[in-house]
């Protein structure tokens, strides 16, 4: 106790030194737990239900396009239930978009699941109103029912306390709502209702029906059954299940596995978390550079107190008590550092949960604050970060002759050991933050470049709302094709609409990718057929974005429903498949059962169909609309004037022809543009944190470096001006005394940020891992303040009085 008041009456007497250091030590604290609470919140924070360690979620793995899994079949989901004994619950749900309307309110989109009997039971969760679905409801032909989520119970129906058993319309099918849910739960994306999954009426019937859809399934373990032992209960039923269908078999062939993992796993895909580990990475850098300026600090300051130890060493403290000393005043300091650091982290965790959840969509558990596992990291970081700083410091003072030191008045004693500090505390601190500051500058510029993706149209006078046909009116391609027809004569008819067309996708977002065939190469194996990115259009498409062919024609009123399937190519499509010659009557299908052969009849520009966040053009082509019977497509709507004048005659015209039909986040490209480039511009802005922060902390040891070493030159400095040296010079000498460790600490830091990138290009769209300019600019900023932080104790030093500095000696 007698050492802790020691050490706090110490540190209060040094306000300005603990200070410093507080916010040195804080900085890189804050950035790291900030950032640990990021990834706690995405990959480390349980479901919110009981039981949630035994939870998993299950599909079929071994794929080699990245994912780390893909849906069950739902006969296999069946097979799978009947079979099975490791799981208390086995429950199927599917993702869909749902048209609810009902009298007196306009239609409006909700995003939703289909869940089988068994999934709200897995979950422990029941409902706020009403009652879940029974077995018998997930029959085939059983009436749809739905569960509302909290929010929109309220912006719907008004918080109806009687709401159970109101009739409405979903997807143009008559359904009944059978009560509300709780209102956090939104599991698992955010869900505004979740209806019943209507299976087959067995495993053998749901073989023999092609096309129905993929599902997901939740399963919930058993008390004492492990997560291999239920894998390997549920590889072996699949396993016994006959032969896929042809068609369904293809679409497997590099997905052999059952794999259960983690909704967390699940839903993270690699290329998330390994951006994650990369800021995680920038981030420790931070903190390796403020534990090394508070090292370098704790080493000068304890210089200025040798005799004062020695003093306490000649009164009989041993050197085992003067080093605890030390390193309790080492931890003090961290523990400080930490409170300023929550300080910081408080703050960060605060703006990214308001910024990410308002712009970015999210699972419904992932939720960023400090609470116990980050607080816990938080106190082992702080621990750590006192250790590392103070312990060298406190073991090289403690290995000195004290009574030398006395002797010398406490002065002068540490020159030799503080040598070594000096070169080894700016080269290292140049070394890691110059890699902190390459791999924050391919981050956030990667993001800046993505984020400022040009778009070869105007958005700003570009309206786009996204109109899905979904149930019973629209089960017929023709139909679709007719109602999508019927929309676009009447919206080119609204005084100030040039042009209208819809697309399959927003033109920021990229096209379905997707496996095709070209006529005379064909393969029987999937994993062999190309892929390209695919968009289906109506005619006016290239009218609405005012593009014209390179080659060949666009689609036109010759091409229709009934006429032959034609197709466009893009030019990067054209250059990769037939280089030198043109591709216009070469046939091309897709890779999918029961397609046609569609002729190529143009040859169109790269339009960023792969996306305004990637920069290099990807391959693409395109198909009618009319010849597809897409039912998910995004109206684009060319307007003249003001574009927030027409949304509301552009509704008109979707009511007129379905009042129960939607028209889903009616907007301009710009303000696309900007949401969907929402998660890109937040890291971005945090890269560029990490980058300045590194850049803070190395101007600062650079400058303690040499504020120390122009101190313990003070009478070298006062002999060459007594001698007629010039300022100037004096500033130069001791200047350019730095300008070695500077230029070695950037070329290690340049080498060691490269290293560090190599292996991360594939998810840094828009850069090169090795762009000259940008490391000649990291090292030129770097150089610069590095030199302005030398240059300002130098110039101090020469500009003292010859006479005050020899007597200061």
């Amino acid at each position: 106790m007698n050492d802790l008041r020691y050490a706090m009456r110490h540190l209060a007497r040094q306000f300005g030194f603990t200070l410093i250091v507080a916010l040195t030590l804080g900085l890189g604290i804050g950035l790291v737990t900030t950032q640990y609470s990021l990834i706690d919140g995405i990959l480390l924070r349980p479901l919110p239900f009981a039981d949630a360690e035994r939870l998993l979620h299950l599909g079929r793995g071994g794929s080699g396009n990245g994912s780390n899994w893909q849906p069950l079949s739902q006969r296999e989901f069946m097979a799978l239930r009947e079979g099975q004994q490791s799981f208390e619950e086995l429950a199927a749900f599917s993702f869909d978009f749902y048209n609810l309307s009902q009298t007196g309110t306009a239609p409006r989109r909700l995003t939703g699941r289909a869940v089988s009997h068994g999934f709200f039971a897995a979950l422990r969760t029941n409902p706020a109103i009403g009652h879940t679905f029974a077995a018998a409801d997930e029959h085939k032909g059983e009436e749809l029912k739905l569960l509302l989520a909290d929010s929109i119970w309220r912006e719907e129906f008004g918080a109806d306390p009687a709401v159970a058993g109101r009739r409405v319309k979903l997807n143009g099918e008559m359904a009944t709502v059978i009560g509300v849910m709780p209102p956090r739960f939104r599991f698992p994306n955010g869900e505004d209702l979740w209806v019943n999954l209507r299976l087959p009426a067995s495993v053998e019937a749901a073989a023999a029906d092609p096309h129905l859809l993929n599902v997901e399934v939740l399963g919930l373990l058993k008390p004492g059954v492990s997560r291999d032992q239920a894998q390997a209960e549920g590889q072996t039923i699949l396993q016994r299940l006959p032969p896929l269908p042809a068609s369904d078999a293809g679409a497997r062939q590099d997905a052999t596995r059952l794999v259960l993992q983690s909704f967390q796993s699940a839903y993270n895909d690699q290329g998330t978390i390994t951006l994650l580990g990369i800021m995680l990475a920038m981030t420790l850098i931070v903190l390796a550079l403020a534990c090394i300026n508070t090292a370098n600090l704790l080493f000068v300051q304890a210089s200025d107190r040798l005799r004062e130890l020695a003093v306490r060493s000649a009164l009989g403290a041993g050197r085992r008590r003067l080093l605890r000393q030390l390193l309790l005043e080492s931890l003090l300091l961290a523990g400080l550092g930490a409170v300023v650091g929550l300080l910081i982290a408080s703050v960060g965790v605060h703006l990214l949960q308001t910024e990410i959840s308002a712009r970015v969509s999210m699972s419904s558990w992932i939720a960023f604050d400090l609470n116990g596992r980050v607080l816990a990291v938080t106190t082992v970081i702080a621990v750590l970060s006192g250790l590392a700083a103070g312990l060298i410091p406190a073991l090289r003072l403690a290995r000195l002759d004290l009574n030398s030191a006395l002797r010398a008045d406490g002065r002068g004693s540490v020159g030799g050991e503080r040598a070594w500090a000096a070169r080894s505390v700016v080269i290292g601190q140049l070394g890691f933050a110059c890699a902190a500051m390459i791999l924050a500058s391919l981050l956030a510029l990667s993001a800046l470049r993505s984020s400022r993706s040009t778009l070869p149209f105007d958005p700003d006078t570009l309206l786009i709302g996204r109109v899905e046909l979904q149930g019973l009116p629209y089960i017929e391609a023709r139909q679709r094709s007719d109602f999508y027809q019927q929309l676009l004569n009447r919206i080119q008819q609204v005084p100030g609409v040039s042009a209208a067309a819809v697309s399959s996708r927003d033109l920021v977002n990229p096209g379905v990718y997707s496996h095709f065939e070209i006529a005379g190469r064909e393969s029987d194996r999937q994993q062999d057929r190309p892929g390209a990115f695919l968009e289906v259009i109506s005619r006016d498409y290239f009218q609405v974005i005012d593009r014209q062919a390179i080659s060949g024609r666009l689609f036109g009123s010759e091409d229709g429903i009934d006429s032959a399937p034609v197709a466009l190519v893009n030019q990067s499509l054209a250059e990769r498949f037939w280089p030198g010659r043109s591709p216009i009557g070469e046939r091309l299908r897709r890779d999918e059962d029961g397609a046609p052969w569609a002729t190529v009849v143009g040859v169109v520009p790269d339009l960023n169909i792969e996306g305004i966040g990637n920069r290099a053009p990807a391959a693409g082509w395109y198909l009618l609309q009319d010849q597809t019977g897409w039912g998910w497509l995004d109206l684009l709507v060319r307007v003249q004037g003001d574009p927030e004048a027409m949304i509301a005659p552009v509704r008109e015209a979707v009511a007129a022809i379905d009042p129960d039909q939607p028209i889903h986040t009616i907007t301009t490209l710009r303000e696309r543009t900007r949401i969907g480039l929402a998660g890109l511009q937040i890291i971005g802005s945090m890269a560029a944190i990490f980058a300045v922060a590194a850049l803070i902390l190395v101007a600062v040891g650079v400058y303690g470096v040499m504020s120390f070493a122009a101190r313990r030159r003070t009478r070298e400095v006062g002999l060459r001006m007594a001698l007629g040296a010039s300022a100037g010079s004096v500033t130069t000498l001791l200047v350019k005394r730095n300008l070695g460790r500077t230029l070695l600490g950037i070329g290690s830091g340049l080498v060691l940020g490269y290293a560090l990138a190599l292996p991360l290009q594939p998810v840094l769209p828009g850069v090169s891992i090795f762009d000259p300019w940008l490391y000649l600019a990291v090292g030129a900023v770097l150089a610069t303040a590095a030199l302005l932080a030398s240059w300002l104790p130098a110039w101090r030093a020469s500009a003292r009085d010859p006479l005050d500095a020899l007597r200061a000696e």
